[in-house]
């Protein structure tokens, strides 16, 4: 009797292929087909059970379950012309998995014995019948891209020198300008071009708490100087109307601000708290709730989705929302420092609006409306004062420094 065996020196277990060529060997055959006991490999016959014979790392045995596991049969060589195929016979209920450590077979009476282990489970292995549990791929978690922080540029200065009542707005193409500083002076300024054009003077002089808002190809304006004067500005035709005057006097932190369609928002300021709504299509004033504190130098207004953001001003760091839709104030985290002459805001058609502190000074910061927390910003290139103002078109964002100067400055 001729019998060789096969050993594992390594401490792996023997791979299919080992086990086929063992088999084959000895039976002179030119091909091996075997199944049942390993993927294709051992099979046929009068196996009691299936298994899945796969080869291990000692790492993996050694996490699961597992014993010293010995099977033995017959192989018989089978016709399959141009040679032989190999049919396996077991004597035993072949395990769920099993690592082959070693083989041995005869060719006298062509019995084969495989030492090795089972074990009940294998990680990332189905039981035998069923599909392979696929490991899955790591994914590498994607590291948010920061946000950039935006960076001071000077552009094309304003035409005159701007004090209390300056103010910007914007039509999304193009930014408007309040001179303030007791004139009538309006201009344009085109970011394509970084030009200013002067337009048609409104209708009289501005002062403290002059303000500007766009809608539907119309710009509409608060004088302030302590009046009650409101008007409305006709692109297409640069031409200034007079349109409802406000219910009280507006002066310093008189604010406005659009929704974009059908209604303005205002501050009166002058150290109250009156708020109001204008009917663009009614030309009319209506009073709506009062805000929480009273507004003064510094108070501003921006829209952004179904929400009125406020600045208090007044040299107080109070921030605020005003719910359109449910009609009532929210107090929003502060500001980082007290917001005074020159506070100003701008909505950037997403998640943020950018302020400036004013106050004399260069504070310019970022709130993030989903996270309600402010982000302090490079100060801008000169100290802010009464008349500072901000817009944001194309992309970009825009800023009167005021201070009785003609700084003009883009943060991009």
């Amino acid at each position: 009797m001729t019998r060789r065996t096969w050993q594992n020196t390594a401490q792996r277990g023997l791979t299919l292929l080992e086990v086929v060529v063992a088999l084959a060997l000895f039976a002179l055959v030119a091909t091996a087909v075997l199944g049942g006991l390993g993927v294709g490999i051992l099979g046929a016959g009068n196996l009691a059970g299936q298994a899945q014979v796969i080869t291990l790392a000692q790492a993996q045995m050694e996490s699961v379950k597992q014993q010293p596991y010995s099977l033995t049969g017959t192989y018989a060589l089978i016709p399959a012309p141009p040679g032989y195929a190999i049919q396996v016979s077991a004597t035993d209920t072949v395990p769920t998995y099993l690592q082959a450590i070693a083989v041995t077979v005869s060719s006298e009476d062509r019995s084969f014995t495989l030492e090795g282990y089972r074990a009940n489970r294998v990680p990332g292995v189905a039981p035998s019948g069923q599909p392979p549990t696929p490991t899955p791929t790591p994914v590498a978690t994607p590291t948010p891209t920061p946000t950039p922080t935006p960076q001071w540029t000077p552009v094309a200065s304003a035409p005159n020198r701007i004090r209390s009542g300056g103010a910007l707005t914007t039509d999304g193409t193009n930014l408007y300008a309040f001179r303030g500083n007791g004139a009538s002076d309006f201009w344009r300024y085109s970011p394509t071009l970084n030009a200013w054009v002067s337009l048609a003077s409104a209708p009289n002089n501005v002062q403290s708490g002059g303000a500007l808002a766009y809608a539907n190809g119309f710009v509409y304006g608060f004088r302030g100087a302590a009046k009650v004067d409101f008007w409305r500005y006709t692109i297409a035709g640069d031409a200034w109307s007079a349109m409802a005057d406000f219910p009280a006097k507006v002066d310093w932190g008189g604010a406005l601000a659009s929704n974009g369609a059908n209604t303005l928002y205002a501050f009166r300021g002058d150290g109250t708290d009156t708020f109001a709504a204008y009917s663009i299509s009614g030309n009319l004033w209506s009073y709506l709730p009062t805000a929480p504190g009273p507004v003064a130098d510094g108070g501003a207004l921006a829209y952004a989705n179904g929400y009125v953001y406020a600045l208090q001003g007044d040299l107080q760091t109070a921030f605020w929302r005003y719910n359109v839709a449910g009609g009532s104030w929210e107090v929003l985290a502060s500001t980082p420092a007290a917001v005074g002459q020159g506070g100003a805001l701008a909505w950037n058609g997403g998640d943020y609006v950018y302020a400036l502190g004013g106050n004399n000074a260069g504070s310019f910061w970022r709130y993030s409306i989903s996270g309600n927390a402010w982000s302090a910003l490079p100060d801008t290139p000169a100290a802010v004062d009464d008349g500072g103002a901000l817009g944001y078109a194309v992309g970009a964002g825009y800023a009167l420094r005021g201070n009785n100067s003609t700084d003009f400055w883009k943060f991009q």
